[in-house]
Formats: structure tokens, C-alpha cells, sequence
């Protein structure tokens, strides 16, 4: 009986894992700005504690949706720009910020999966390298 409530505990855990859907780009609308999610390099995602999922063009309309202030608010993904389509987790991103980068809704950053490509883009884009609590300071100025 104990092993059977043990199973039954970790098939609720993983039937409640909640994961980020895909970001149908031309379709899609920001849940921020309300335009259509057009390019594949920059889109982002939050999903609440209840599993749903709000899409938005870029991690600028992200950030300004969380500094909203509302709640219930749990992952937080962001495209990873040198694999357009592909969200990774927007605390563990690392972001490049610089005026060579012309994200869709004019705040000049890209997320990328590792230090490694950002400092890369950073050789060929300038700018300067992010954490995700940073670039949620930087958007409050």
C-alpha cells in the first residue's frame, strides 16, 4: 500500500508539471502589447501557478508584464536567439543588452541559452551581458 501511494504521489507530480508551449509566431498576440509575435528570435512566455500560459514578442513585454505586479506568476521563458523557437529558462539566460540589437519592441535585448554565445554575439553586437534580475532593474529606469 505504501509503495502504491509513493507512485501515485509521482505520477501527480509529473502530470502537473507545466511546460512552455510553442510561440506561433504571426498568430500569437502579446498578452503585453496585444501585437502579433513575429520574430523567432525574440518571443517569450510566463506560466502562472495554475498552468496558463501568456505569450509576448519580446522579453522587454515580459518584464513589463511581471512588473505589473500580477500574481501567481511561476516560469518564466524566453527564445533563445541563436536557436530562434527554442525557450529556455529566463533565470538562467543569459541577456545581451546593446543598441545593435533591434528587438521588436525597441528595449535592445536578446536571451541567450549560455555565457559563452552571449559573450560571442557580444564580440560581433557590443552591448553588455545581463542576468534576468537585471534586466528587470534595468526595465524600472
Amino acid at each position: 500500500m505504501r509503495n502504491y501511494l509513493l507512485l501515485l504521489l509521482l505520477l501527480t507530480a509529473a502530470c502537473n508539471k507545466k511546460e512552455p508551449q510553442p510561440i506561433s509566431y504571426g498568430t500569437d498576440a502579446c498578452d503585453m502589447c496585444k501585437m502579433n509575435i513575429m520574430d523567432d528570435k525574440f518571443g517569450a512566455e510566463i506560466i502562472n501557478k495554475n498552468g496558463k500560459v501568456f505569450k509576448f514578442d519580446s522579453a522587454e513585454c515580459m518584464v513589463d508584464y511581471v512588473l505589473t505586479g500580477t500574481e501567481n506568476l511561476e516560469q518564466f521563458y524566453v527564445t533563445n536567439h541563436s536557436q530562434p523557437n527554442e525557450l529556455i529558462d529566463a533565470q538562467k539566460a543569459v541577456f545581451l543588452h546593446g543598441e545593435n540589437i533591434n528587438s521588436p519592441m525597441g528595449g535592445h535585448l536578446a536571451a541567450l541559452s549560455t555565457k559563452k554565445e552571449a559573450e560571442k554575439m557580444q564580440q560581433q553586437s557590443g552591448g553588455e551581458l545581463l542576468t534576468w534580475e537585471q534586466v528587470k532593474k534595468l526595465r524600472t529606469h
